[in-house]
């Protein structure tokens, strides 16, 4: 089951974007996914549709829904019960809805299995399109990239190998944050 979620940016949420981006971070902060998805839209700019698979227990979509309307995105969400959906939730949202990348908000307990992550990461690779990957381990075994925390600063772990095959190239204005897969 998918379904789509769409609001454009208002002059608040780019105001508290702006806000978000100037407080300071602490060590012990998580990132927000209006954080990642603003450093995604750094790396794969003009995007149009994002995909999600997530267990379907995940709750709340609304922060995942604002992050990608705050690069001019449209969302589209497949919540899956089991690892079994995983392949026919990436077909509906890479086939059907033409999505340009696959983002994976947290490492939950259907994509978190081994076999649905393996699934994803080849897939996502053999499909041309980015996955935007929870943490660096999922860079490591292949995934494209991760936004993650980096004492006070906000950095990229990217897959080199990855984003050559995907023809990505990494921002001038970012590359000082940049780490690169350990693979």
């Amino acid at each position: 089951m998918s379904y789509i979620l769409s609001r454009p940016l208002s002059l608040l949420g780019a105001v508290l974007l702006v806000a978000m981006f100037a407080a300071p971070q602490t060590a012990s902060a998580q990132l927000s996914n209006l954080q990642k998805m603003y450093v995604f839209g750094q790396l794969v700019p003009d995007i149009e549709r994002v995909g999600v698979i997530a267990a379907a227990s995940n709750g709340d979509d609304s922060s995942i829904n604002r992050a990608v309307s705050s690069i001019g995105a449209t969302l589209y969400i497949a919540e899956v019960e089991s690892r079994r959906e995983v392949a026919p939730a990436f077909r509906e949202l890479t086939r059907t809805h033409n999505v340009e990348s696959i983002w994976i908000v947290t490492e939950d307990e259907v994509v978190g299995q081994a076999s649905a992550r393996q699934f994803l990461i080849e897939n996502t690779t053999r499909a041309g399109i980015p996955l935007l990957a929870p943490d660096a381990s999922w860079v490591d075994e292949g995934a494209t990239v991760s936004v993650v925390q980096t004492g006070d600063d906000i950095g990229l772990v990217v897959n080199e190998a990855v984003l050559q095959a995907l023809s990505l190239t990494i921002p001038d204005d970012v590359m000082d944050s940049v780490q690169y897969a350990s693979n």
